[in-house]
């Protein structure tokens, strides 16, 4: 639970378990997130159980931006991931025999190496920004910056 979302300053906690949102019953997390997605800045009535009692809370998802310019409701908080169950319907085992194997390793080797580059002329040419870039190199949003940061990352990597 995000300390400055919507869901802390308007009431909910961790280990409540919301049970509907607008009088619709909520199942799964999929359902949850759908409406508070789509109602940006909208107030909406949830229903949580705390401590095995129905609670009533209002809650107005904060509206947020996302890289197209298209609007969707944060309220600050998630599901607990050990409660996550994936059915069976969803889960798939794949086996490949020892040559077939070789070739779906080369396949994917190839797809990813021209994913990358394709994504590296995107950033040239300034299709992908910066702020759509994540993992264990943090990279500033100004492209001169970025370059003294990556310096400054590869010197402490070999320190």
């Amino acid at each position: 639970m995000a300390p400055d979302g919507a869901a802390s300053r308007q009431g909910l906690k961790v280990g409540d378990r919301i049970t509907a949102i607008n009088n619709e019953s909520i199942e799964d997390w999929i359902t949850a997130t759908r409406i508070i997605r789509d109602n940006p800045e909208t107030l909406l009535n949830f229903t949580v159980l705390r401590d095995d009692k129905p609670v009533q809370l209002q809650i107005m998802p904060q509206g947020k931006k996302d890289n197209l310019g298209n609007d969707y409701g944060q309220i600050g908080a998630m599901v607990d991931q050990t409660e996550i169950i994936i059915p069976d319907d969803y889960k798939t085992t794949v086996v490949y025999g020892p040559s077939e194997s070789l070739v779906k390793s080369f396949e994917k080797t190839e797809q990813l190496a021209v994913m990358t580059v394709s994504s590296m002329g995107k950033m040239l040419s300034g299709m992908i920004g910066l702020d759509n870039l994540s993992g264990q190199l943090p990279l500033p949003k100004s492209p001169n910056k970025a370059l003294i940061s990556v310096g400054k990352w590869y010197y402490r990597q070999r320190r």
